[in-house]
């Protein structure tokens, strides 16, 4: 699974049920939305759903039991699963449908054949996408068949035919969203995604919106709040001067939480840069001790081909590259002086 910022805000919002339960209820059909008992919800592990290592997505699972007295409920059904794939990938996936029917498939495996049930829940697979530019990719499966499509209509369900909800914020506008999701956290969301591909703005440009999403914040929405400021300062890599004049902006009983997150940004940034530079400090020193262990290899074929090296010829395999060393050392097998051996 990728640990882009994009993938900690999408878990950090959609990762608690309440804000799960208020985008899935705007994202599924009216007749699933009002046979589910949206206060049950619960996020399950998806871990044993993805089939290429979640480096380009990642994925959220849910089940919802049906609300009694329905008629899905009375039937014997117990549940509905509702598999989320947040797409953030800068060119869409052509066969994310292809993907999602293999998950789907593995989904079964995990929940109703090692279980050994008799019959398999429903499952609505969702996919919520932000890009350069709007989805146009198929949403269903029968669109990828290499086959004519008057075959595949003949031959009726008979081949699978998933097809996936699509959520893709790249081209809403705030009105739209908006009419959406009715969350100030959900609204604020879909906006930093869609933003963070197509036209982000600069981070002063949110401090109105922070403020307002603060303001409507009840207490246990303050961690929602802090998860959306620290995104907005991970994709803008924002000036430290910017970051703290965006802070001073905001409430005073805000700023501690905000200071705490930025400073632990900073901390992480650092320690990443650290880490890094000394990875390739470690790099270039194992460099330099191969290539001087090969130096110090061909001055003792040398010497012991023509006898005793001058200065002159030791500061030149001193100063040589890996390529020279490379040609000299296959040279001392036939060359006869060392004209011979350093002609170009």
């Amino acid at each position: 699974m990728s640990n882009t910022p994009h993938d900690a805000l999408v878990k950090a919002i959609l990762g608690r049920t309440e804000h799960a339960a208020n985008a899935l209820r705007a994202l599924v059909p009216a007749a699933l939305r009002d046979a589910l008992d949206w206060s049950a919800l619960r996020r399950e592990n998806a871990s044993y759903v993805s089939v290429d290592g979640g480096s380009r997505h990642s994925d959220l699972l849910f089940s919802v039991p049906l609300l009694e007295g329905t008629a899905a409920a009375d039937s014997g059904a117990r549940e509905v699963l509702i598999y989320v794939l947040f797409e953030h990938q800068s060119t869409p996936d052509p066969l994310m449908a292809l993907r999602l029917f293999i998950y789907v498939g593995r989904l079964f495996e995990e929940r109703v054949l090692r279980d050994g049930l008799s019959s398999a829940p429903l499952v609505i697979p969702i996919v919520l996408a932000h890009g350069e530019r709007p989805w146009v990719e198929p949403l269903s499966l029968d669109e990828l068949y290499d086959a004519p499509r008057e075959l595949i209509d003949a031959l009726g369900p008979l081949i699978p035919r998933l097809t996936y909800l699509l959520e893709d914020v790249t081209p809403l506008s705030d009105e739209q969203i908006r009419g959406r999701v009715a969350s100030a956290v959900l609204r604020m969301t879909w906006s930093l995604l869609r933003d963070s591909r197509t036209t982000m703005a600069d981070l002063e440009a949110y401090v109105v919106s922070l403020i307002e999403l603060w303001n409507a914040a009840s207490r246990e929405d303050r961690p929602a709040f802090v998860s959306l400021f620290e995104y907005l300062v991970r994709v803008q890599e924002a000036d430290p001067a910017t970051v703290r004049r965006v802070i001073a902006l905001l409430p005073d009983e805000a700023q501690e939480d905000i200071v705490s997150a930025y400073d632990r940004i900073r901390a992480e940034g650092q320690a990443e840069a650290e880490a890094k530079g000394k990875a390739e400090g470690k790099a270039e020193g194992k460099a330099e001790g191969k290539a001087e262990g090969h130096r110090i290899t061909l001055s003792k074929l040398l010497q012991l081909k023509f006898g005793a090296l001058s200065d002159d010829v030791r500061a030149r395999v001193d100063a040589a590259d890996d390529a020279a060393l490379d040609l000299w050392t296959e040279r001392v097998l036939f060359a006869t002086t060392l004209e011979q051996l350093f002609a170009a």
